[in-house]
């Protein structure tokens, strides 16, 4: 809990293409149970960075599709 508290009203990115993207425009996530809580502060993407990511994912899937299972869950389990 305690890193996870460290982490609150952090600004986040964009994560395009591995690598962050910092966004003109943010949006202020609060916390429902305690609305003073501030979760963060995250982007708010335009058109184009929509764009280049699912430029980015179709680029990507090709070595996804043949990534085996058990690799994809180390993958996830690390993030």
């Amino acid at each position: 809990m305690t890193r996870v508290r460290s982490g609150l009203g952090r600004l986040h990115a964009n994560f395009i293409n591995g690598a962050d993207h910092a966004a003109k425009v943010t949006q202020e996530l609060r916390s429902p149970i305690n609305r003073n809580d501030v979760l963060g502060r995250f982007p708010e993407a335009t058109a184009d960075e929509a764009n280049q990511a699912m430029a980015a994912a179709k680029a990507a899937f090709r070595g996804w599709s043949r990534t085996s299972v058990t690799a994809r869950n180390r993958v996830l389990r690390r993030a």
